[in-house]
């Protein structure tokens, strides 16, 4: 979920121009019995650099091009059967179209580097795993229309 790309009281000097945007990604475990192993990291696509993770039982490393991932900390306690845990990112410059997240995020296991990939991110439809942006604005005065089909035809 796309949260602000303004006004989201957190400190942007880490990121180029100092521009920084908010956004939560949840993770909603829907196993029958608890999830205790810490031994994976989820990896994903990201064409703004992740700055921060701000949740404890996480953290984050660029690995190359637009490739990150998160993986536990030493404080996570597991995945509790369903329930979901919401993890603030702090990520670099503006959001302003869904598709700026990208799909196909995957999941390695540590322990024999099996991988597979997150169900609904395996898609095209990024209302999967993308909340539907309720504002595109990157600043408090920013005038610009956001760009649709509809608001593209109008202008041809």
């Amino acid at each position: 979920e796309m949260e602000k790309n303004f006004d989201h009281n957190v400190d942007c000097s880490m990121g180029d121009w100092g521009l920084c945007h908010t956004q939560s990604l949840t993770i909603e475990y829907t196993g029958d019995e608890d999830y205790l192993d810490n031994q994976f990291k989820i990896y994903f696509s990201s064409i703004h650099r992740v700055l921060q993770v701000n949740h404890r039982d996480f953290e984050h490393q660029h690995v190359i091009g637009d490739l990150t991932y998160i993986k536990p900390t030493s404080f996570f306690q597991g995945f509790q059967s369903k329930r979901k845990i919401v993890i603030p990112l702090v990520i670099e410059y503006w959001s302003v179209h869904e598709s700026d997240n990208m799909p196909r995020w995957f999941v390695v296991d540590d322990r024999d580097q099996s991988t597979a990939i997150i169900g609904n991110t395996d898609t095209e439809n990024l209302h999967n795993f993308v909340l539907p942006y309720t504002s595109t604005m990157k600043t408090a005065t920013d005038n610009n229309v956001q760009m649709t089909a509809a608001t593209r035809f109008s202008l041809n």
